[in-house]
């Protein structure tokens, strides 16, 4: 998603309720019927929304806050709420923010330049990760020393109603905040330091993981294309196939009629009782409740929805979804036209719809005019963030099965100038496989460079090639230059500056690949068509996915408490 456009500016919805959420300089309980703009210096990158205040950050690293701060929630050690963006003070020197996101009464904000999370507002249940978890609130922002999440750099962050959730580069997630829905796997009721969250046989300390979301009670994982969810499943929002009221433990989301062929999904948005997925076609499904329209179509009769079905609105020729967002019972799409859908709950119009319109049931344009690039959707006001239309690239690389991902794409059979380190490539999907028409069977080869071998038109199998290694033996630190195999039965197989069966790879260094077998089955880069029976034991993966897809999933109370 596209979130620094050189002419960005927040934009706040033609609609709001109290607190000073549009950030213009009056608290009102009315509606607006045009857009307003908060002035906030500088070009705005991001944009989150909690329960019922906003976070802009801007180019220069800065982050302005406003709206309700009855939690401290804006930074501010007094106030009730501030109708205006108010500057976030008490950051550490050359802090430079890039992403936030809002809970129900916490801010969570990133500085990815030197990998540093803070959190302020309210402490209880120990959303805050620091170690506290009275009623007590908190206005300095506290800092989360990067040593807490493995040293590894945060790249996206959630924050549920009442917990955080913190994605590192290594594809591990970071949790603390109350836990009891069961959003929080077996973690305790409270956590409230930060703690590697993980849980069942399906997402284990070895999963790797793409994307995360945070609804109220529930947490959805991206995994190698697919979605585990776990918490509070009331009202089906967790599509996991199962009339379950809450899980303690990540089970399979899935689709009622999947996801389509060859497509994944890509990142996830959650209100309170539905979820949103994203695939990598450019489409949009949801589950969960119904009634309110938060999943499109139905009507205030509808039974929830168990299994996520598609409700991608019409949209012109060559456009797609790009980006989601969600709060409590209301769903924002933005498409790669840079046009803004809104349906499910319209408090005080926040859909652009008239106020006395409750749901809307149908997904319709909210916004004309200008190009925007993201949204943020808050209790009762949505935030529209001008600028260049947003993008999905598709994500071909995933965790493999037992196996190490190091950055590369092995497409046929001929890997050149490629380091492989534990068997397969990073940005590949492969789960037992390798090239395509290449065999190694049960070979070991530990430090051998093949520079320039050509076997053409010939297999080599249980025989010896001059310099290099035969099926099933170990060929350690063997140089083979330019060399063509002698003592060959010709098979019709062509492998042309590459491979030999049993080991080859031309110009590649393969280190610590040890009885892998790949037969015949093709890896193209492209993601795999079917989940794991288990999760994958033994998977390290050095690098995150070619690409990394980003949505603020801002937390959510659920619908009968909100004003």
């Amino acid at each position: 998603m596209c979130c620094s456009p050189a002419n960005a500016r927040a934009r706040t919805l033609i609609r709001a309720c109290a607190d000073g959420q549009l950030g213009v300089g009056s608290r009102d309980s009315g509606n607006h019927a045009s857009p307003e703009t908060p002035t906030i210096p500088g070009v705005v990158t991001a944009i989150a929304a909690g329960d019922y205040h906003f976070v802009a950050v801007t180019a220069s690293g800065a982050a302005y806050a406003w709206g309700r701060n009855s939690n401290l929630q804006l930074a501010k050690s007094s106030g009730d709420y501030y109708t205006t963006p108010q500057l976030v003070t008490g950051l550490a020197s050359g802090a430079a923010i890039s992403q936030a996101a809002g809970g129900a009464a916490h801010t969570v904000l990133l500085d990815s330049a030197n990998s540093r999370i803070y959190t302020f507002g309210s402490q209880l249940n120990g959303r805050l990760c620091n170690a506290i978890t009275s009623t007590s609130d908190r206005a300095v922002p506290y800092a989360l020393p990067t040593a807490t999440f493995s040293n590894s750099s945060i790249i996206q962050i959630a924050a549920g109603d009442s917990f955080t959730l913190m994605l590192n580069a290594q594809g591990q997630v970071f949790a603390c905040g109350q836990n009891d829905y069961g959003q929080l796997a077996g973690f305790p009721s409270e956590q409230a330091t930060p703690r590697r969250l993980f849980g069942g046989t399906l997402i284990t300390q070895n999963t790797f993981v793409a994307a995360i979301g945070a609804g109220d009670f529930h947490t959805v994982f991206v995994s190698n294309g697919y979605v585990y969810g776990t918490g509070r499943n009331n009202r089906q929002q967790l599509s996991i196939d199962s009339a379950d009221a809450q899980r303690s433990a990540f089970a399979l989301v899935v689709a009622d009629s999947g996801w389509g062929a060859g497509a994944s999904v890509m990142a996830v948005a959650a209100g309170s009782e539905h979820t949103l997925f994203l695939t990598s076609d450019g489409r949009v499904f949801c589950s969960g409740r119904r009634s309110t329209g938060a999943c499109a179509g139905g009507s205030t009769n509808s039974a929830d929805q168990g299994r996520a079905i598609d409700v991608t609105p019409a949209l012109q020729p060559g456009e797609t979804v790009a980006a989601i967002d969600a709060h409590t019972a209301t769903s924002v799409i933005t498409t790669s036209f840079g046009r803004v859908f809104g349906f499910g709950a319209n408090v005080k119009g926040m859909l652009n719809a008239n106020p006395s319109t409750t749901y809307r049931f149908a997904p319709a344009v909210m916004l004309t005019g200008s190009t925007f690039s993201s949204t943020a959707v808050g209790g009762a006001t949505a935030m529209y963030l001008e600028g260049a239309a947003p993008s999905i690239t598709t994500s071909t690389g995933t965790t493999s099965t037992g196996t190490t991902s190091t950055g590369t794409t092995s497409t046929g059979t001929t890997s050149t100038g490629t380091t492989s380190t534990g068997t397969t490539s990073t940005g590949t999907t492969s789960t037992g496989t390798t090239s395509t028409g290449t065999t190694s069977t049960g070979t070991t080869s530990t430090g051998t460079t093949s520079t320039g071998t050509t076997s053409t038109g010939t297999t080599s199998t249980g025989t010896t090639s001059t310099g290099t290694t035969s099926t099933g033996t170990t060929s350690t630190g063997t140089t083979s230059t330019g060399t063509t195999s002698t003592g060959t039965t010709s098979t019709g197989t062509t492998s042309t500056g590459t491979t030999s069966t049993g080991t080859t790879s031309t110009g590649t260094t393969s280190t610590g690949t040890s009885g892998t077998t790949s037969t015949g089955t093709t890896s193209t880069g492209t993601t795999s068509t079917g989940p794991p029976a288990t999760t994958a034991t033994g998977t390290t993966s050095t690098a995150p996915p070619s690409t990394s897809y980003t949505t603020h999933t801002p937390e959510r109370r659920p619908p009968a408490t909100r004003t």
